[in-house]
Formats: C-alpha cells, sequence, structure tokens
C-alpha cells in the first residue's frame, strides 16, 4: 500500500483530528465512555485510569510524526528516502484513526459489537503493517524511530482493545474460564517473543491495566494471574531483545548511496 506524499500529509493531520475530536466527543457526552466503560464489565476489562496515560502517549507520539511528515524537504536527497518511508505508514495510520475515531460513536451509543468492529479492522490493519510491512528499526534516524514508536504503540494499544471490547460485547459480566487463561498466557507468550522493546512494552503494559482492572472488580484470583503472566512476558522480553538486539544504527542502502551523492543524515 503506498501513498503519494501531498495525499499523506493531508490525510494523516486529518484523521488524526477525526480522531481527537470524537474522543473528545466520547468523554464530554452524556452518557460518556466512562459511563459505558463501568455499566459494562467482563474479564478483560482493564482499569479505566491505566488506559488514559496509554491512548494519550500515543497520541503525542502520532503528534511528533506527524511533525516530522510535514517538516522532512522531499527534495533533500537523504530526506526523501525517509519521507516516503512514513507515507508508506499513512494509510495504516489513518484506518486506524478513523476506526478508532468511530468507535467513539458506536461505544457510547453501547452498539458494542459494531464497536468491536472498528476495533478489530484497526488492530488487524497495524498487525499486518508491523509483521509485513515495516522496516527494521534505525535508531539513527527520528523518522524511524518515530514511525516504529506509532505503529507499535498503536498496536500495543490495539491489543489492549481487542480483548476489552471483544469480552464486553460477547461475555459482559462472566468470568474467565481456563481456555480464556491458558490462551491468554499462550497468545500473548507467543507476540512476546515476536516483539521488541516498544511492542513488548505494550503488552506488559496491557496486561498490567487488565489485572489492575480485574483486582478493581473483585476477580482476585485472575488479577494474580494476570500479573504473573505480566512478569513472564516481561522476562521473556527482556531475554529475546538481549539475546537479538531488534535495532541497528546503520542506515538502509538508500540512505548511504543519498549520503554518497551529498546529502547529510537528517
Amino acid at each position: 500500500m503506498s501513498m503519494s506524499i501531498p495525499t499523506a500529509r493531508w490525510l494523516a493531520p486529518a484523521s488524526f483530528i477525526y480522531n481527537l475530536l470524537a474522543q473528545t466527543y466520547g468523554l464530554l457526552s452524556t452518557p460518556n465512555m466512562l459511563d459505558i466503560h463501568n455499566a459494562h464489565i467482563s474479564f478483560f476489562s482493564p482499569a479505566p485510569f491505566l488506559i488514559a496515560p496509554f491512548f494519550f502517549t500515543h497520541q503525542i507520539i502520532q503528534l511528533a510524526f506527524l511533525y516530522r511528515l510535514l517538516r522532512l524537504n522531499p527534495h533533500h536527497p537523504s530526506e526523501r528516502p525517509q519521507l516516503d518511508s512514513m507515507c508508506h505508514y499513512v494509510p495504516f495510520l489513518a484506518l486506524g484513526n478513523v476506526c478508532i475515531g468511530t468507535w467513539t460513536f458506536f461505544w457510547n451509543a453501547e452498539q458494542l459489537i459494531l464497536a468491536d468492529a472498528c476495533v478489530l479492522i484497526n488492530t488487524l490493519a497495524q498487525t499486518y503493517f508491523v509483521a509485513f510491512e515495516q522496516a527494521a528499526l534505525q535508531s539513527r534516524l527520528a523518522s524511524s524511530v518515530l514511525t516504529h514508536l506509532a505503529a507499535k504503540t498503536y498496536l500495543g494499544l490495539s491489543i489492549l482493545d481487542i480483548l476489552h471490547n471483544t469480552s464486553i460485547a460477547f461475555f459482559t459480566n462472566e468470568q474467565p474460564g481456563l481456555l480464556v487463561k491458558v490462551l491468554t498466557a499462550f497468545g500473548f507468550v507467543l507476540v512476546a517473543s515476536m516483539s521488541d522493546w516498544i511492542l513488548g512494552a505494550g503488552l506488559v503494559y496491557a496486561l498490567v491495566a487488565f489485572s489492575v482492572g480485574q483486582a478493581g472488580y473483585g476477580e482476585q484470583g485472575w488479577s494474580v494471574l494476570l500479573g504473573v503472566y505480566a512478569v513472564v512476558v516481561a522476562a521473556v522480553i527482556v531475554v529475546k531483545n538481549y539475546a537479538r538486539p531488534p535495532y541497528t544504527s546503520k542506515p538502509d542502502d538508500y540512505v548511504i548511496a543519498a549520503q554518497e551523492d551529498g546529502g547529510d543524515q537528517a
């Protein structure tokens, strides 16, 4: 999926603004997002006060990504490849923003299955990009770092969202069975084994949010188990990323070639 620079430069900010306005509506309307959250509790309901920091952190990262997207010079030989790489993520970012913005209206209307469908589309989009489209992170290039931060924090947030939304859409006021507990452990460890520090942090944060939330809703045993999962997942991420560092400081060949033609690395 490719996108021209002019299109990316209006679509990314427009989708960000749409999502921001929709979230603002969700917070200020009656009932608001928290009211709906409290009315529908299930075994993946996180602590609501831990959702907001995750979301707003991602919004700040998006703003930095947008600033870089608009600032890079398409006529500079070393900046153009970076800009093209950022534009490659914009369709996925914009789709996610539209889905999550639209989710707000379904959520506040208590149309939880439709809300879950929006979250599912975003989760699939972010998963596809991170798994199959994203180039390796180059720690010396701000554009590469920002793209990885934007995509992987969105994916981490999406994992929290899809589990939460699906559980309340289909299993409101139910407790987790053995199958749910086993699949949760297996799924998180599997994803952790393929995750870098960024996505890994999102996985651990999601488990902590679930654990704290379940403790608040009286599910002490499940809460403790989720906390154990968080520790195990964190250990898997640390071992995996120390054994095989996921990042490189070496620029891609196209950046090296651009520098040899007289460009400077951004």
